[in-house]
């Protein structure tokens, strides 16, 4: 499985896995990814908003919520991120 050679991936291999993850609705498997993303490079602002997105269609709306905030720090710009955090009010 591609998952396992999460190391010798680039932080966008790993971004775009975790997508066809999201896309494939397995958003369990991309929270694990993006979560080791986001520990390990804490300035990755599309594994942030990719991991709220995942974590949202999950039903983690805490930790949703805690990652769109994430990318909204690091993206202030990025007006997706500020509407789908308001649309979890």
């Amino acid at each position: 499985m591609l998952a396992t050679k999460k190391e010798s991936l680039s932080p966008k291999g790993i971004i775009t896995l975790a997508s066809a993850y999201y896309h494939e609705r397995k958003f369990l498997d991309a929270i694990r990814l993006l979560v080791s993303l986001t520990e390990e490079k804490e300035s990755e602002s599309a594994a942030w908003f990719l991991l709220a997105r995942s974590y949202r269609e999950a039903n983690n709306i805490e930790k949703a919520m805690e990652a769109y905030r994430k990318t909204i720090e690091l993206r202030p710009k990025q007006i997706r991120a500020f509407d789908e955090l308001l649309a979890l009010y």
